[in-house]
């Protein structure tokens, strides 16, 4: 038996845009995206010697069949390196709250092809990771590129850009999730009220390297359309603590406030674990995920 354990980084949306949609029904993004160091870990084992593939998720609430991403991950690699997807274990220690907008599926995901990639040989890039990551969830190419990059189409472009200054972000994790069908669909009927932050003046704030200029170029379509009063709550005592500014990420409901510097967020979020479910004091990273 051969094994890999990976850290999985989980990912903020600085800024978050829908720009249309595609025929098909998926929508079209425009997003400033950024790694950071609230992590999973990941455990791939091959050559275990039982059919199919194994997961192991530690969480009763979790899939542990073809519905999971990371076995959608090993599937996928398999086929695509055309080796059997067999003998597969993999085992994920969750700390990435779910239904966060944190993106913790598809870092799990991105570290199980990248394991895959070094255990089986293959030598695969990772462009070519990114390509086999489109089929499996719209945040899983970002995830394998990792840093700070600038996301558009349904999630497959991904452009990195100067990575952002490192600094101190505070996440905040309310009790309750948020589904992400559900707000596509009130985003769809909003019609021409909608408000679109600008993710070229967040792209710009970011290569800047100015930490103020960063937080005052935060935005979310979705933003609006959660669970407001709980958003604007989270994001009141982020910002009351010295946040820089603050935002909700992805389709929610977890809230993150930028501070200047990485002390100051621990400080924070010692003091706010009375307010809320969770709150973690991170940093920004410059990949999606390492080896342990």
């Amino acid at each position: 038996m051969r094994t890999i354990r990976m850290k999985a980084n989980a990912k903020i949306n600085l800024c978050l845009d829908i720009t249309g949609r595609k025929d098909n029904g998926y929508h079209l993004m425009d997003m400033v995206m950024q790694s950071v160091s609230l992590y999973d870990i990941v455990e791939v084992s091959t050559e275990c010697g039982h059919e199919g593939i194994q997961v192991d998720s530690g969480k009763k609430y979790l899939y542990s069949d073809e519905r999971n991403t990371v076995y959608k991950a090993a599937a996928r690699f398999a086929e695509a390196a055309g080796i059997p997807a067999d003998g597969i274990r993999i085992a994920v220690r969750k700390t990435i709250p779910t239904r966060a907008g944190l993106g913790g599926g598809s870092a799990d995901a991105a570290a199980v092809l990248a394991a895959m990639n070094i255990l089986s040989g293959t030598g695969m890039n990772r462009q070519e990771l990114a390509a086999i990551g489109e089929k499996i969830g719209a945040d899983v190419p970002f995830c394998v590129i990792g840093g700070t990059a600038r996301v558009t189409g349904i999630g497959e472009n991904v452009r990195s850009i100067i990575p952002m200054k490192d600094c101190g972000i505070v996440i905040l994790m309310p009790r309750t999730g948020h589904s992400t069908p559900e707000l596509f669909s009130l985003v769809d009927g909003a019609g021409d009220t909608l408000v679109h932050p600008d993710s070229a003046a967040c792209e710009r704030a970011v290569v800047s390297g100015e930490t103020q200029k960063v937080a005052a170029a935060l935005g979310n379509i979705f933003e609006p359309f959660g669970n407001t009063e709980e958003t604007e709550r989270l994001k009141k005592i982020l910002l009351d603590a010295g946040a820089l500014g603050a935002c909700m990420t992805g389709s929610g409901a977890a809230v993150f406030g930028i501070f200047r510097h990485h002390a100051d967020a621990e400080t924070a979020a010692g003091r706010m674990r009375g307010y809320t479910q969770r709150a973690f004091a991170v940093r920004p990273q410059f990949e999606g995920f390492s080896i342990l």
